[in-house]
């Protein structure tokens, strides 16, 4: 029971990730998630493919989420993982 409970872990946290992320998400404008996504894509994950603009621009739109929300809901569920 206990090796079944560690693999289905794993994937119940990623949920909740994913759920508190898309909550998220939807609370930007549908023209800041388009925008972001386009940056994003551009970047390949490196800030130093944007110009100083763009990552600025990134900048602004991720400060509209609420990291401290993401945070309470995630944290408690990783950190009591290993109980």
């Amino acid at each position: 029971m206990g090796r079944l409970r560690s693999r289905v872990l794993p994937w119940v946290l990623l949920y909740e990730l994913a759920s508190v992320a898309s909550a998220e998400w939807r609370g930007l404008s549908a023209a800041e998630r388009a925008r972001l996504t386009r940056l994003l894509g551009k970047s390949r994950g490196w800030p130093s493919n944007l110009s100083r603009r763009e990552r600025a621009e990134v900048k602004r739109i991720v400060t509209k989420v609420d990291l401290h929300r993401v945070a309470r809901e995630i944290v408690p569920k990783v950190v009591g993982r290993g109980r």
